[in-house]
């Protein structure tokens, strides 16, 4: 019998490894890696019967957030296919697979014909994780990718910042009362991770460079091994106001 093609057997190992990692946390994950799990193997054992080398097929996965408190339902178009369609305001998608490579993307809105935005193509990497952060005015929207990292060290939790409140100056995160932990976030940015012990901790936002708070974030608690990330948004009750989402992975 012919070797397995390593590459595919190690992603193979890999995708098993974390569809048992998401399996009670995130059925929609543990379902999207064991298909990869699945695939990888097949292309390994293809390639070990026949001595041929079958391309795998390289996925991405990718979840939405219309982060525009105004903004009505949308429908995202990638590459001209519908691929998340009625994203309400301020709710998460679904995550869905995308194939690796350069992208185009159209936001639509659900009820009319003509697209609101259209952006530049970018590239998605294959193994990755992202969120794709959809703001701005209803007549100027913007998509940004970011990366996620799901994963984290044994027995720690992590967490990062992103802004994504158009009318709101930068930010920085603090310690209730005390010390800066994540310095001038601009609009459309998101910080690194940081890692720490799990805990409950009382957080604040303020006006980047000075001790106005803008946003309270009480008794927040960072259970271990989760990674997360806490969404900066404008209020849907008032625009120059903030609200906060936290997300995982």
């Amino acid at each position: 019998m012919l070797p397995i093609d390593g590459n595919f057997f190690q992603n193979a190992v890999m995708y098993d490894f974390l569809a048992n990692y998401y399996k009670y946390t995130r059925p929609d994950l543990h379902v999207h890696y064991y298909q990869l799990h699945l695939l990888s193997m097949q292309n390994a054992f293809f390639y070990a019967s026949t001595g041929l080398a079958l391309p795998e097929k390289r996925i991405a996965t990718a979840r939405v957030l219309l982060t525009a408190p105004d903004s009505p339902a949308m429908n995202i178009f990638i590459n001209q296919n519908p691929v998340y369609q009625n994203v309400e305001s301020q709710t998460i998608s679904n995550y869905a697979s995308l194939p690796e490579g350069c992208h185009h993307f159209n936001i639509l809105q659900a009820d009319k014909k003509n697209p609101a935005a259209s952006t530049p193509r970018f590239t998605i990497l294959s193994g990755n994780i992202y969120t794709l952060l959809v703001s701005g005015s209803p007549e100027n929207l913007h998509v940004d990718a970011i990366q996620d990292d799901p994963f984290v060290p044994a027995e720690e939790t992590k967490i990062r910042f992103a802004h994504f409140s158009l009318e709101t100056p930068d930010l920085d995160i603090a310690v209730k009362n005390g010390d800066v932990v994540f310095q001038k976030v601009a609009f459309r940015n998101a910080t690194d991770y940081l890692a720490l012990t799990p805990m409950a901790v009382d957080l604040e936002v303020r006006v980047a460079g000075s001790r106005d708070v803008i946003l309270p974030l009480e008794r927040i608690r960072f259970e271990k091994d989760v990674s997360y990330t806490i969404y900066l948004l404008a209020s849907k009750e008032k625009a120059s106001q903030l609200t906060a989402i936290m997300l995982t992975p």
